[in-house]
């Protein structure tokens, strides 16, 4: 399984804010799942709101939450999770979670 993560946040343009410009469209993206599980997007937020019955009360506690999912999901479809695509938040670069993703 791959975990697709920018490095770095998207520049702030000061006088773009200033203009009140709207923002440009994203562009497209040259992943696109042809299969369920092939590419799953997750956006950790709003901390203490279970979301498939999983209930994340910290950071910390992200990486034992995608376990349960991960088995979960590859339970229930009989495929595997091939790419994880998160929003830069961070809660997936634990080495932990490198180690695991890796075998």
């Amino acid at each position: 399984m791959a975990i697709e993560s920018k490095s770095t946040p998207d520049p702030i343009c000061e006088p773009c804010l200033a203009g009140k410009m709207h923002a440009n469209r994203f562009p497209s993206s040259s992943n696109h799942a042809s299969r369920p599980l092939e590419l799953v997007h997750s956006n950790v937020h709003s901390v203490g709101h279970p979301l498939l019955g999983i209930q994340i009360l910290a950071k910390s506690e992200v990486f034992e939450a995608f376990k349960t999912f991960k088995a979960f999901a590859e339970n229930q479809r009989k495929q595997k999770i091939k790419i994880l695509s998160d929003d830069k938040g961070g809660e997936y670069m634990s080495n932990s979670f490198i180690n695991f993703c890796s075998h």
